[in-house]
């Protein structure tokens, strides 16, 4: 693309289903969720960052910046991407995307952000994969520069699902569904991590 690619793991949720325990912390074989989501994402992009609303030992001690929500109250996904985006529009200044990765979907392709990096030549804003019928949102690419636009809806407007604001912004789907079915396999409950521990392992890096 002619320009290097800024990275956030989004990590900043509340973990509800998992009685609040971190979900980056989560056991996954012999590593945990975070430490797996950086493996796959760190050779992709050329700034990386972990946005978390705790400022976890485990997650300082990555050596990766940990920033928290810029906007308080725990807003969701889009919170955190708008905070990766001025952090990069302040630090990464000849960064024009900013790749975003999922904590709990630790299994994503190791060559994501390239399959993405296809569509960039369109005048979108958001390119995000589809997989299995399903938009995975969270694991996309955002043009930097949408930065205010993005805050604009989500402060004054209190636009909050991702969903919305791919209706609202220029963004364009890439068909993925020739990847197997656990690229884009969600920890969200006890149960998912189950089953991660049981059929996926053999896809740790």
């Amino acid at each position: 693309m002619g320009h290097p690619i800024c990275g956030v793991i989004l990590a900043g949720g509340k973990a509800t289903r998992m009685a609040g325990q971190p979900k980056g912390l989560l056991p996954l074989g012999d590593t945990t969720l975070m430490a797996q989501v950086i493996k796959r994402a760190m050779p992709q992009v050329d700034h990386l960052l972990i946005n978390s609303n705790e400022p976890l030992p485990e997650y300082i001690e990555t050596g990766l910046p940990v920033i928290a929500d810029s906007e308080a109250g725990h807003l969701g996904p889009l919170a955190g991407i708008v905070t990766a985006m001025e952090w990069a529009a302040k630090t990464a200044l000849d960064a024009e995307w900013l790749a975003s990765f999922a904590v709990d979907t630790p299994f994503f392709p190791l060559d994501l952000v390239y399959r993405l990096q296809q569509a960039t030549e369109n005048k979108v804003d958001v390119i995000y994969p589809e997989h299995g019928g399903y938009r995975h949102p969270t694991l996309s690419l955002w043009r930097i520069s949408q930065a205010p636009a993005l805050k604009k809806a989500l402060v004054d407007d209190q636009l909050y699902k991702v969903g919305a604001w791919l209706k609202l912004a220029p963004s364009l789907a890439v068909d993925l569904n020739q990847l197997p079915d656990y690229s884009f396999f969600n920890i969200n409950t006890p149960e998912d991590l189950a089953q991660a521990q049981t059929d996926y392992l053999e896809q740790l890096i």
